[in-house]
């Protein structure tokens, strides 16, 4: 006669990553998302003797079971599914934690008496969520990423969460797909809604917002130096590598309109300038006007690099004609 001992339990998916069964629970302290189809393998002092597959039992799934042992030292070893990490090990109560190396997936040592069963073996598995993407040069500024290789490094780009509390911060760098410049990237989520806040970097402003298709277009909402994207809500083991940000650096084009007193065209230090003249700016597309101010200055600001300008000057005050050009 002899006593057979048994060892098992169960593994599930650690949805919101804390390493206790709560993902959601039945009332009882079992979570609800058990997984089947997880190899799990037993061995005695080192040397596999089993295997078997995780399954449903009582209408749950992820249980598994060994019985029939005899009398010994005992592990347990199991191979994540695609796409599964596992879980954060030895937290909180023994009969609700997981008992595997994060790394490894393997437990440490339960030694099995005579008809002893061990029913507290469990392994968490878990689906990382990640979100990023990129932030560009709007050159153009029109709100898309038809550019070229514009990305900018060095921009800090926080997430947070549904609370607006910090979950991780970043600077954009180089890399992604293409292994450019203004990458950015937050990995080994769980599944939540999230924010995005872009840091408007030194000599920049903000491009137009949700202009045009989502995979190339700038998401966040600026408000001061600060641009927010979101909310995202990320499902276990979902990606979503769509939250841009456009910035741009507008360009400015400017001078004096003055009396040029001894007619030479060439601006002296003690030759006023001339108020109330109107300036025009033309584009292919737009004109815009501008006048002088008291002191005979002028100036157009946020401009877009890479239009040709060309400026015109109105009628100088009565009396007055233009001087010698380019001189």
């Amino acid at each position: 006669m002899w006593r057979p001992a048994s060892l098992g339990d169960y593994v599930w998916e650690d949805i919101n990553h804390d390493g206790q069964q709560n993902d959601p629970s039945t009332g009882s302290g079992q979570a609800t998302t058990g997984v089947n189809g997880v190899t799990v393998t037993l061995y005695s002092n080192g040397v596999p003797v089993n295997q078997t597959q995780t399954y449903t039992f009582g209408g749950v799934p992820g249980y598994y079971t060994f019985t029939n042992l005899i009398s010994a030292t005992y592990s347990v070893t199991f191979q994540a599914p695609a796409g599964y990490q596992f879980t954060l090990q030895d937290v909180g109560a023994d009969n609700t934690d997981s008992d595997v190396n994060a790394v490894t997936g393997a437990t440490g040592n339960y030694v099995l008496n005579a008809g002893q069963s061990i029913p507290t073996v469990d392994a968490g598995i878990w689906r990382p969520a990640s979100l990023g993407d990129y932030v560009w040069e709007d050159l153009n500024h029109d709100g898309q990423q038809n550019d070229g290789p514009t990305g900018v490094n060095g921009v800090p780009v926080a997430l947070l969460d549904v609370n607006g509390n910090v979950v991780s911060t970043t600077t954009t760098f180089q890399g992604g797909p293409a292994n450019a410049n203004g990458y950015y990237t937050f990995t080994n989520l769980i599944s939540g809604t999230y924010t995005v806040s872009f840091t408007l970097p030194a000599g920049y402003t903000w491009t137009q917002t949700n202009v045009g298709a989502d995979g190339t277009d700038s998401d966040g909402v600026p408000a001061g130096n600060v641009a927010v994207a979101g909310p995202y809500v990320l499902n276990a083991g979902e990606s979503n590598p769509t939250v841009d940000q456009g910035v741009w650096r507008p360009a400015s084009l400017g001078d004096l309109v003055w009396y040029d007193q001894n007619h030479d065209g060439v601006q002296q230090p003690n030759e006023p300038g001339v108020p109330n003249v109107q300036v025009s700016l033309q584009t292919p597309t737009t004109t815009l006007i501008a006048t002088t101010s008291i002191t005979g200055y002028y100036t157009f600001e946020n401009l877009i690099s890479g239009v040709p300008y060309t400026v015109t000057f109105g009628q100088p005050p009565t009396g007055y004609t233009f001087t010698l050009p380019t001189v």
